[in-house]
């Protein structure tokens, strides 16, 4: 009896230790998460009818101000209630685009980051419909020593620049030319934990035309939280079937969200992402920003046996779009990871680009998949590789912002637009260097008459392969076929290339014009080199 009464004892305190160690654990899940910005409340303008009673200060010029009240015209869940627009004058949201109502505007605020939650999110909805690449919203980042100031003075053209009044900030964003209500996110520095920073919100418009709506901007969202992946790196899984916890993701945007914590720092052990055969993720993923280095490469690769997992990625009206991007990332491998675009608003499969003009990617691989687009979709490209503003990206500036030795390989890339892999550079004064097209199948098979399978009907141009501003351009070994369009279409292109231009041992057939009356040119392999080479 005594026996049995110790042994209940045990197992008693065994078990209070379990309640409290669950109830520590839980304690600290719950704190490793900080809602810095409330979208039901302060960030969805819900606490009051002025941007101060939300805890925003507001700049705004004599020209197009940022205003609170309900979007009339274009109210509609889940930007129904009270949401932050450009109001020219009258109750509606509309804005002046005449020469004499240029201005950036902006409302922000200070927000402070608890130590070690160095994981930041920033989401929002928006609208707006504005002119690409002249008026469009923006967000920046900066220390609280800088006060943006509304001014009538336009700062120039582009998405990524810092107006004047700002100077010192760091770019994060923008948002033009789009139709219905969307969604942005944004990880924020990782350096911002444990500080105290200043969000800023702007709108610029040049005076030169234009489309309404203005900016419309509710349910901001700011979040920090530790991070699950570090430095460390290790190996995660991506399966669908489980939630996200532990060390498994339940999609690929959890998955780039955590990666790209990292931005900037260095891996000190290689960061493996085990992908379950046989799973589709239906979603558009973030692009991925952070970087592996020569020793510790960063990896999303096919576990399992069976068929290749599969992006199914839903495009939307915003243009320039990619299912997998990587933006300045370098030493990353995509292996085995298909995609599929559901719908004609997925421009891009794969991309690789430049977001800002000193930082390009290299030594990244694409290997051991299919991309599958929709032909429709006119500019649509199965793999881009870009340091130009073609295809979202930015020309490039410095040697720096070359895109070098990444590889495309073992790829199939069906029902294309445009063209099947695009390697261009934007400036023949940094161009890319030593980038490789290997055993890539471009368009579908046939029998019979080539049907268009890359490009149509509709297409002015289309392309297999296309290199532009290339140094040392490799594609061997490829079949490139089914290619149609109205305009000149080629098998491999290659334009204003210097070094060796290396194309062999490929089959080039079924290239062809959409009408048997069209006198376009029709050209199976046209090499153009630079005249320095």
């Amino acid at each position: 009896m005594k026996k049995r009464l110790q042994t209940l004892q045990r197992l008693t305190i065994a078990g209070i230790a379990l309640l409290i160690f669950s109830f520590g654990l839980m304690l600290s899940q719950a704190q490793a998460q900080t809602v810095l910005i409330s979208p039901t409340g302060d960030g969805g303008f819900e606490n009051g009818a002025t941007f101060g009673a939300n805890g925003w200060t507001l700049s705004n010029s004599a020209n197009n101000p940022w205003v609170l009240d309900t979007a009339n015209g274009y109210s509609s869940a889940p930007m129904s209630n009270r949401t932050a627009f450009i109001r020219d004058t009258g109750t509606t949201v509309a804005y002046y685009t005449t020469s004499s109502k240029a201005a950036v505007n902006y409302f922000y605020r200070d927000v402070t980051v608890p130590a070690g939650q160095s994981k930041i999110t920033l989401n929002f909805n928006w609208m707006l419909t504005g002119e690409n690449n002249w008026d469009l919203w923006q967000v920046f980042v900066s220390d609280t020593t800088i006060t943006p100031v509304g001014t009538t003075t336009y700062p120039g053209s582009g998405t990524t620049n810092v107006p004047a009044g700002i100077t010192g900030a760091t770019y994060v964003g923008n948002g033009t030319v789009s139709t219905g209500i969307q969604s942005a996110t944004y990880l924020l520095p990782s350096s911002l934990a444990g500080t105290t920073f200043r969000l800023i919100f702007a709108f610029k418009v040049d005076g030169g035309g234009g489309s309404q709506p203005p900016a419309i901007i509710d349910n901001i969202s700011l979040v920090s939280e530790l991070p699950v992946i570090t430095l460390a790196g290790g190996t995660f899984t991506i399966n669908n079937l489980l939630p996200t916890a532990g060390t498994n993701f339940n999609n690929f945007t959890d998955a780039i969200l955590n990666a790209n914590v990292l931005a900037g720092g260095t891996l000190t052990n290689p960061l493996i992402f085990n992908v379950s055969a046989g799973q589709t993720f239906n979603e558009n993923p973030l692009e991925l920003t952070a970087s592996g280095n020569a020793n510790n490469r960063i990896i999303f690769r096919k576990s399992g046996s069976g068929a290749n997992p599969i992006v199914n990625a839903t495009g939307t009206s915003a243009l320039n779009e990619a299912a997998i991007s990587m933006g300045g990332a370098d030493y990353v491998t995509f292996d085995g990871i298909d995609v599929n675009a559901t719908n004609a608003l997925l421009e891009f499969g794969y991309r690789m680009r430049t977001v800002v003009n000193t930082n390009g990617c290299i030594f990244n691989t694409i290997t051991n998949a299919k991309v599958t687009l929709n032909n429709t979709l006119t500019t649509s490209i199965g793999v881009v590789i870009t340091s130009s503003t073609a295809a979202g990206g930015v020309t490039a500036g410095a040697t720096s912002a070359q895109m070098e030795n990444n590889t495309v390989s073992n790829m199939v890339i069906e029902n294309c637009g445009l063209g099947g892999v695009y390697v261009i550079s934007g400036s023949s004064l940094f161009p890319g260097q030593g980038n490789k097209v290997l055993n890539v199948t471009v368009g579908a098979a046939y029998i019979g008459t080539p049907t268009g399978d890359i490009g149509g009907s509709t297409t002015a141009a289309a392309y297999g392969v296309f290199g532009s501003n290339q140094n040392s351009l490799e594609v061997s070994n490829c079949t490139i076929r089914n290619i149609m369009s109205s305009g000149i279409k080629r098998g491999i292109y290659t334009l204003t290339s210097t070094g060796n231009t290396n194309i062999f041992n490929n089959r080039v057939f079924g290239i062809r014009n959409n009408l048997t009356t069209s006198t376009s040119s029709t050209r199976g392999i046209d090499v153009s080199q630079s005249t320095t080479t």
